[in-house]
């Protein structure tokens, strides 16, 4: 039985953490979509996970819908500002093409999808 939009939408958040340090976006556009918009998670490893299942929920919408945009999705790594830093807020430190998602690729012993 496949999965359904709502199944997998739930799985993703359920991967998610309210004190998480990585996040999704797009490696060309910078875009963070749908479902994983304002999701954080707790280690580079989960986030692959949750890249995983997006990549999953946005080939089945587009079944429904060939207007959903294709994203390359990579992890990124939040960190907290530190007294070194100028600014009080978080810093994004993009963690390139070590978290990408490829489609093609395997989980091997590095960071790469």
């Amino acid at each position: 039985m496949e999965e359904t939009l709502a199944d997998t939408r739930r799985r993703i958040e359920s991967l998610a953490s309210d004190a998480g340090r990585y996040y999704l976006a797009c490696a060309r556009t910078g875009d963070r979509p749908t479902p994983v918009a304002g999701l954080v998670f707790e280690s580079r490893e989960v986030a692959a996970r949750a890249a995983r299942a997006c990549q999953r929920y946005r080939e089945s919408l587009r079944r429904y819908d060939d207007s959903v945009p294709y994203r390359d999705l990579v992890v990124h790594e939040r960190r907290v500002a530190t007294s070194a830093d100028r600014r009080s807020d978080a810093i994004d430190v993009d963690a390139g093409d070590a978290g990408a998602v490829d489609a093609d690729a395997t989980d091997t012993a590095g960071d790469r999808l």
